[in-house]
């Protein structure tokens, strides 16, 4: 059996995280999501959403 090389193995820490920042991208209209990363891992992410009045 070939060895799965570490970017291949998603635990389910990963999973919430990958699900709650595309939570977070599809709860805006507009603005931007930052994703603050140390040492390979997500330790922070923030979303600032902007209010467009047309």
């Amino acid at each position: 059996m070939p060895e799965k090389k570490n970017y291949e193995v998603v635990n389910n820490k990963q999973k919430e995280e990958t699900k709650k920042i595309e939570d977070l991208i599809s709860s805006i209209q507009f603005g931007s999501i930052t994703i603050h990363v140390e040492n390979g891992k997500v330790v922070q992410v923030d979303k600032n959403e902007k209010i467009r009045f047309r």
